[in-house]
């Protein structure tokens, strides 16, 4: 007993000198520790009735909401919008300012953007009065706040219009329908494309829009009717590859089918043109957009129903996929040849002008897989087996359409799905479908075994038929009982959007409640709100990437002296295009692209930035293309420039461009020829060895200039910083006392030497 003492008195010292220093411990407790999704409960949010857009409000980098009041509120406040701002240090929502049209019509939309182009976010609301829309712009005052008075807009029909860039200037228009001026709507008249083009004056700041027809902004002489549907599934985005956002709109046809049109961004034509139109299939509810296989081109995505009901239930439904088929990417990699006609991974912005989408019933480039097919792969549990998806939600006034939702919740690349399905005892569940390789008999892959591995990017060499693996992906839902098995526990889901809390890198989920079921932490009456913390672990790596509308360099300086500069960060613009290449830890050479900010109307909740993941990596982003909306205006040599370059087979490369134009030559007037400075587009930028795991922020120069392009970039302090500064100090402080020691050890080494040879040369003399 009395030889263990001293080792227990080792013990009682370590235990004195641990335990307090847990209380000065540097480092904050993980908040979420459970390796799955986690309900995060409301985080601020517990009394309001619904998000109903994203936006950076305050110019913090992080991502802020719009509430609207419930329909169970009372009236006064249901025609109120509250902003809410982001707190990091508190990890939830504060409420920081609430606005109201002038008029008491009910809210129907809301589009945060920076119409104004002064790098402040301000806000549209759109209300309903009748059979159109009014509209009122709030003008951001750059204090978290807005102006007093709103400034009105002219009126839309009832199918809302979106934001795009018409003119190549990066400044916000909006394309629509215009109501007539007749007591009764004439659809013939109002089936007329029109252009709200920005005309916004600084100096008055009174007007906002000009009413133009689209014809102005087409290169042809006249542009097909198209009356939108309401609701549209209308977006801009890159459809042929050349990294400048094109229009997609779906238009209601007289026999009440929905039609498409996709019309290109023509640079050299000064203006859009009519690429290619089609049929929706009948049953088509909204329409999403990503790149689903991972082969650099965006493809459509949308649920098809036998039919929906009166509480916008869709019944015999299923998720359908129609991939963009062009040209492909070159594997052969740079300086490499390829047989066949490809994108090389220095030229990601070569057009495509013979792209084509296919959405027969005889299709070989769409995938359509049953619900009741997806969900029979996810448990046994009796509520999954369903045909139905929620297309609508009722406790809106008007009906929402419900899109699926599409987002890189565990960063391999591949997107997605997330949706609502709606079980035989009305129960409305979240779903999210993991995007997979083909290798077995999932849903959406052959019967037989498609020899694809699970992270191989590359299509099959023909095409497959319709549900048969076509791009090599199938999808499987998250088990019920697994780490999403929180989804499960929300019954009463009517929206769910995708999201990153907190900006940390992952994709969170946000469930918009009716109140009516049980799950989640809160439970109970009225409307609710629940995000669900992505915490599962993958080891795999992420990017986030926005385009501002080159409102101001870097910092904005306002006018009034007595205000002070602040960062544009807030500002959501609409039409930018990523494409990046990356090599995978096998070697292999994958390319990607990823639009920003494509849809705004009817609640569509999409983040302001593009949010992709690059997939498990050991090396940075090879090729990173940036494309913006912005077309410079030209005249003369230099237009005759462009219009040789968009012919040639080519991409249009910086050194194909400096050949070509001329040394800057500046005349009686002061004009000046542009001249592309090094590394940039005219309307894109290339990128190369981006850091993973950062944000990257692009500031294209504003017309009518060309300018320079300004990037930053900004890194995401992971949980591991603290760990490798710890470990940094400890290494050196290790290293110190070695070298202390051997310099110590050599000190008292010389000195005997010296010792003794001073005493051998006094021997000696002796």
């Amino acid at each position: 007993m009395l030889k263990l003492a001293p080792l227990g008195s080792i013990f009682l010292i370590i235990n004195a000198v641990i335990i307090p220093s847990r209380a000065v411990w540097p480092f904050p407790s993980k908040r979420f520790t459970a390796n799955a999704f986690l309900d995060a409960q409301a985080l601020g949010l517990d009394d309001v009735g619904r998000i109903v857009a994203f936006g950076d409000f305050d110019g913090d980098q992080f991502l802020d909401v719009v509430t609207l009041a419930a329909p169970t509120a009372p009236a006064s406040e249901q025609n109120l919008l509250h902003i809410y701002t982001w707190s990091h240090s508190d990890f939830q929502f504060y409420k920081n300012s609430t606005i109201a049209p002038p008029n008491s019509n009910r809210i129907v939309n809301v589009v945060p953007a920076d119409f104004t182009h002064d790098g402040k976010l301000d806000l549209l609301v759109m209300t309903s009065a009748g059979s159109k829309l009014d509209m009122w712009l709030f003008v951001g005052d750059g204090a978290q706040g807005f102006e007093a008075a709103p400034v009105s807009i002219p009126s839309s029909t009832i199918a809302q219009p979106i934001p795009l860039d018409v003119n190549g200037n990066l400044r916000l228009d909006m394309i629509g329908n215009v109501p007539t001026s007749r007591s009764t709507p004439n659809p013939s008249e109002e089936s007329a494309l029109m252009v709200w083009s920005n005309v916004w004056d600084s100096t008055n700041g009174t007007s906002l829009f000009e009413i133009v027809p689209f014809e102005q902004a087409t290169s042809s002489s006249a542009a097909p009717k198209c009356r939108l549907g309401s609701p549209h599934s209308s977006a801009i985005l890159d459809f042929d590859g050349d990294c400048l956002a094109d229009l997609f709109l779906t238009c209601q046809e007289p026999d009440d089918r929905i039609s498409y049109h996709i019309w290109l961004n023509d640079p050299a034509g000064g203006g859009f043109r009519l690429g290619q139109t089609g049929m929706l299939p009948k049953g088509a509810g909204m329409v999403s957009f990503a790149d689903m296989d991972r082969d650099g081109t965006v493809d459509m995505v949308f649920p098809v129903c036998e039919s929906v009901d009166s509480n916008g239930v869709g019944h015999e439904c299923s998720i359908n996929v129609a991939y963009n088929k062009q040209m492909g990417f070159c594997t052969a990699g740079i300086g490499g040849k390829d047989k066949e006609d490809c994108r090389r991974p220095d030229g990601l912005c070569k057009p495509d002008p013979n792209f084509k989408f296919d959405l027969s019933e005889t299709s070989e480039i769409m995938m359509s897989i049953p619900v009741i097919t997806l969900l029979r792969y996810s448990s046994t549990l009796p509520e999954t087996k369903t045909t139905s998806l929620l297309m609508y939600d009722t406790t809106h006034n008007p009906p929402l359409p419900l899109p699926l939702k599409l987002g890189d919740a565990d960063l391999d690349g591949f997107p997605e799905i997330l949706f609502i399905s709606v079980t035989p005892d009305d129960a409305r569940v979240p779903k999210l479908a993991w995007n997979i390789g083909c290798t077995v008999n999932e849903p959406g892959c052959p019967p037989q075994q498609l020899q694809v591995e699970r992270d191989d990017v590359a299509p099959p060499s023909k095409p497959v038929k319709s549900g048969s693996g076509v791009g090599g992906r199938g999808f499987v839902i998250a088990s019920a009982v697994g780490d999403a098995s929180v989804l499960a526990t929300f019954r009463d889901a009517r929206s769910v959007s995708f999201l990153d809390l907190d900006e940390d890198g992952t994709l969170d989920i946000l469930i918009q409640r009716s109140g009516t079921g049980t799950g989640g932490s809160g439970t109970g009456n009225g409307q609710k709100v629940n995000f669900v913390q992505n915490n599962v672990f993958h080891d795999a790596f992420f990017m986030k990437a926005i385009v501002l509308n080159g409102a101001c360099g870097g910092m904005c300086t306002p006018k009034d002296p007595h205000k002070g500069a602040y960062h544009p960060f807030g500002v959501s613009y609409s039409g930018a295009t990523f494409k990046y290449t990356i090599l995978d830890t096998s070697g292999k050479r994958s390319a990607a692209q990823i639009p920003q900010l494509p849809q705004t109307s009817y609640h569509a909740l999409q983040m302001p930035y593009s949010f992709f993941g690059l997939g498990r990596t050991n090396n940075y982003i090879e090729n990173l293309f940036v494309g913006s909306t912005r077309r410079v205006q030209k005249t003369g040599a230099t237009a005759m420039l462009e219009r040789d370059l968009s012919q040639e087979e080519a991409p249009r490369t910086l050194e194909v461009f400096q050949q070509r134009v001329a040394p800057p030559t500046t005349s009686d007037n002061s004009s000046t020829t542009p001249v592309i400075p090094s590394g940039e587009g005219i309307h894109y930028i290339s990128m190369e060895g981006v850091i993973p795991n950062s944000k990257v922020v692009i500031i294209p120069p504003n017309i009518p200039g060309f300018g320079e392009w300004r990037r930053e970039l900004y890194l995401r302090p992971g949980e591991w910083i603290p760990w490798v500064t710890v470990t940094l100090v400890v290494a050196t402080a290790i290293l110190g006392i070695i070298v202390y020691a051997f310099h110590w050890n050599e000190k008292r080494e010389d000195e005997l030497e010296r010792r003794r040879a001073l005493h051998s040369i006094n021997f000696d003399a002796l």
